[in-house]
């Protein structure tokens, strides 16, 4: 990797170090669907594609991060700058994930099911969305603490 790319700290950016054509311009490209920097390569007749920030932690860290996710904390998929990246397991990835609400309308009443390791911990039903979005926020917070969603 440390052949193919070099990458800024401060940026985030990821350009080609070693290449015919792109050599200083930017590498990869950017998911339109959800975002995040895809990083692809060919190596002999076979072609390799990684997540972005995958390949960053690598470059920046010297390791790989095996079994566990590369987190953007922000919740921007592109923003790559190396302060705004961490290891966390698959659910502490998904506890980040913007966009779920974490509540829902169910036989008129809007209910909260907060799970932890597949057990619910905290759960409630209310009149108002706006009940149950106030007590999921306070919830979520002191369970799920800096890997809730801001």
């Amino acid at each position: 990797m440390h052949e193919l790319y070099s990458y800024n700290a401060e940026t985030g950016e990821v350009t080609w170090k070693k290449h015919q054509r792109l050599k200083g311009k930017t590498a990869g490209l950017t998911r339109k669907d959800r975002g995040g920097l895809i990083l692809a390569f060919t190596l002999g007749n076979k072609k390799y594609r990684f997540q972005g920030a995958r390949v960053i932690w690598m470059l920046k860290t010297g390791d790989d991060p095996g079994e566990l996710c590369v987190d953007h904390i922000n919740g921007d998929r592109n923003d790559n700058r190396f302060h705004n990246l961490r290891l966390v397991t698959h659910q502490q990835n998904n506890w980040n994930r913007r966009g779920t609400k974490g509540y829902w309308l169910n036989n008129n009443r809007w209910q909260v099911d907060i799970r932890i390791m597949g057990k619910t911990v905290c759960k409630g039903r209310f009149k108002t969305e706006e009940e149950a979005r106030v007590f999921y926020l306070k919830n979520i917070a002191l369970l799920r603490k800096e890997y809730a969603p801001a």
